[in-house]
């Protein structure tokens, strides 16, 4: 996840992710993985177990984990990461086929190779269809492959991938040296009988300097490792660099590196360039970039637009989340019955804020029952602004369990989100007349500029007598946009000068 994508409340997990990040960069792996488990277990309490916002986390986890030799923990942290890989990156961008070769290295260690070989094979579709047959990304995507095959005892579909890796470095510059070295064994054990290069042990390209490793490759003209550097230091936060890679790259017509430029410049603010590099690597086939391209368009208020590309993107395996966007430009185009297929496949696929809007549209349509399961499978996925949907459910049901239940799934978020939730629970509070553990939680809100919360605090300290301050707070809800409170204010006997400027904000 990007920096301007971070939620500054869960700054418990990122703070010690980033931390981790710099250790393992400065090639200090145990303090990493340290900084790297706090930051995944605050995520977890925080966001839930299956949240796509661990992704970044798990991945470090698991190159730490290799680079210690510590196979089976790397092999979990790089299955929970492929998980999300899709939604992240896309489910054929390359870097989610890097994830894949990792994570099948790891299983191989620990001989798991029917695994490993089940990812070696999507990973050799992706590099294939990202940059042919005969690029170095490719190539080593079949030696891999031919490792997972020989420790299977598989030797003529590792013969058959050797092949196809042997004839594309024979045409082929760029290819590592270690790649080449493994490529020599691999041909002794198939034909010689004797182990292949891939034992008990690591491999060098998962050190934690991945910079140094992608720059290598990169300036010798292999045009995946452009891609991946781009990636890097993106992560960085150097995204002039990045951009300079990404370009280079995209001028020799690799479709990803057009998709990663024109999301690197979409979160910098050059949305113009931004739709024609996305336009570029749609119409070059690149399914994230198509993904990207749809939800540029949609951010745009152009569903008309952004509909076939959503649509191209989901049917090439992008996942529920392409599914939920497609929905909600349906729903903004006006066809509600339509969004509603797509909202519902996206929650069956597990998307939380898909059940999250499924459940919403069935209590709107007075389907109690029905939205009940919805919204507490979204509020599951730990976002703040889906358990506060299932709070305000329960609080308008009338059972009295529904509303305990309410209160303290409000007290959760409340304690981190100082406006609306906070809020919401002191009108609770008050609706259960509790003014004094009330009063406390609307003030935070109301300070933080929820007008709802000041107009709760004009009545509750009218009532208790403290006139003054009422009128402080409704003046407070008035300058903040409150209609009502702008009413009320006009209607006071205070003289011309104080109740003309109320009498226009309060008819405009």
């Amino acid at each position: 996840m990007r920096r301007s994508e971070r939620d500054p409340h869960l700054a418990e997990m990122w703070l010690p992710y980033e931390e981790g990040v710099e250790l393992s960069r400065a090639g200090r792996s145990e303090e990493a993985l340290a900084k790297l488990g706090e930051a995944l277990a605050a995520g977890e309490r925080l966001l839930g177990p299956d949240s796509v916002h661990l992704y970044d986390i798990l991945e470090g986890l698991h190159v730490n984990h290799l680079f210690v030799q510590r196979y089976e923990e790397a092999a979990v942290c790089g299955l929970r990461a492929l998980d999300h890989a899709p939604w992240v990156h896309g489910a054929s961008h390359p870097r989610t086929g890097d994830v894949m070769d990792s994570t099948a290295q790891a299983l191989r260690q620990v001989g798991r190779n029917r695994e490993a070989l089940t990812l070696d094979q999507h990973n050799m579709v992706i590099q294939s269809q990202a940059f042919g047959r005969r690029h170095p990304a490719t190539i080593r995507a079949a030696v891999n492959l031919t490792a997972s095959y020989l420790a299977l005892g598989e030797r003529g579909e590792a013969r058959d991938y050797l092949g196809i890796a042997e004839r594309g470095a024979a045409v082929t510059d760029g290819v590592t040296a270690r790649t080449l070295d493994r490529m020599r064994a691999h041909r002794r054990a198939i034909e010689d009988g004797v182990p292949g290069p891939d034992g008990r042990r690591t491999f060098p390209e998962f050190a934690p300097d991945q910079e140094s490793r992608y720059r290598a490759d990169a300036e010798d003209g292999d045009l995946a490792a452009m891609v991946r550097l781009g990636g890097v230091l993106e992560r960085l936060g150097r995204s002039d660099e990045a951009e300079r890679w990404y370009r280079r790259a995209a001028s020799e017509g690799v479709a990803p590196a057009l998709g990663s430029l024109g999301a690197l410049l979409y979160d910098a603010g050059r949305e113009e360039e931004a739709e024609r590099c996305l336009g570029d690597a749609a119409a070059a086939g690149d399914v994230r970039g198509t993904f990207d391209l749809g939800i540029v368009l949609l951010n745009a208020n152009r569903p008309a637009e952004a509909e076939p590309l959503l649509q191209r993107a989901h049917e090439a395996g992008m996942g529920p989340r392409a599914a939920h966007l497609l929905a909600l430009a349906l729903e903004r185009l006006g066809r509600d019955e339509e969004a509603g297929r797509w909202y519902r496949s996206a929650a069956a696929a597990g998307l939380p804020e898909a059940s999250g809007k499924v459940g919403r549209r069935l209590a709107d349509a007075g389907d109690i029952t029905g939205a009940e399961p919805y919204l507490r499978r979204a509020a599951e996925g730990g976002r703040d602004v889906d358990v506060l949907d299932l709070a305000l459910f329960l609080g308008r049901t009338g059972r009295s369990d529904d509303r305990d239940e309410a209160e303290r799934l409000l007290r959760r978020v409340a304690e981190r989100d100082p406006v609306r939730p906070a809020g919401v629970l002191g009108a609770l509070l008050l609706e259960q007349g509790r003014p004094q553990e009330a009063e406390p939680w609307l003030v935070r809100a109301g300070e933080n500029g929820d007008a709802h919360a000041m107009m709760n605090l004009y009545g509750l300290t009218t009532a208790l007598g403290r006139p003054d301050e009422g009128l402080r707070w409704l003046r407070r809800a008035a300058e903040a946009g409150d209609a009502q409170a702008a009413d009320l204010l006009r209607r006071f006997p205070a003289g011309p000068r104080r109740r003309r400027p109320w009498r226009r904000r309060s008819t405009s």
